[in-house]
């Protein structure tokens, strides 16, 4: 044998020998999947928890927008009110004008 064919061989013997010690075989592979298993769990946790989140962020975006559309609402009436007022302030001009003669 070569020194390379001897460090191969003394591996392989190393590999088979921790195999037969914990009786697994194909333990690399489930330990694999195991922690694919891990990692997803994690994953959907995280999306779950952020959903979550993202969910509350709505409610508390609805509430704001509904006291934002209150405040227009109350604006629109103002400046209504607001309309209406100069409107009768200038008829009220008008009158004043018209008895005390000022054109």
């Amino acid at each position: 044998m070569e020194d390379g064919d001897v460090k191969l061989d003394a591996s392989l013997r190393k590999d088979s020998s921790k195999n037969r010690r914990t009786g697994d075989h194909g333990s690399s592979k489930r330990e694999k999947s195991s922690g694919n298993r891990v990692a997803v769990r994690k994953y959907r946790e995280r999306k779950k928890a952020q959903n979550a989140y993202l969910e509350e962020e709505v409610k508390k975006l609805r509430v704001h927008n509904r006291v934002l559309i209150r405040k227009l609402q109350l604006q629109a009436a103002l400046e209504a009110e607001a309309v209406r007022l100069r409107s009768l302030l200038m008829t009220l001009k008008a009158q004043i004008g018209s008895e005390l003669g000022v054109s």
